[in-house]
């Protein structure tokens, strides 16, 4: 009857055991579900901001395109300004000299 009973307690020890290493097995299974839940979550918002990096990284090359753009139509309007200039300041020398030349023109002619 002792050895019943010793037999009877090991068996309920033992399955007590059993049913406490289920019980954590479950808890770290749902442990492990949350974990993966959050690193799916986690990942899902990492292509998001990698998808909106990309997307500002390319605006930001159209906008360094289109300033690159912009400087060179103002190197170039510069250089046609200062042409002009160059032009406008050649042809009002030549205007000056013109109307010298007139003015000594209508003296000599005053003077016959």
């Amino acid at each position: 009857m002792k050895c019943r009973l010793i037999l009877t307690s090991l068996i309920m020890l033992a399955f007590s055991l059993a049913l406490a290493g289920c019980e954590g097995g479950a808890r770290e299974k749902s442990e492990l579900a949350e974990v993966k839940a959050a690193l799916e979550k986690t990942q899902q918002e990492l292509a998001a901001v990698t998808h909106a990096r990309d997307m500002l990284q390319a605006q930001v090359v159209e906008l360094v395109r289109t300033r690159n753009e912009a400087v060179t139509e103002v190197k170039n309007s510069q250089d046609r300004i200062n042409a002009l200039t160059k032009k406008f300041e050649e042809q009002s020398k030549i205007i000056r000299e013109l109307q010298e030349h007139l003015k000594k023109m209508q003296a000599a002619i005053e003077k016959l």
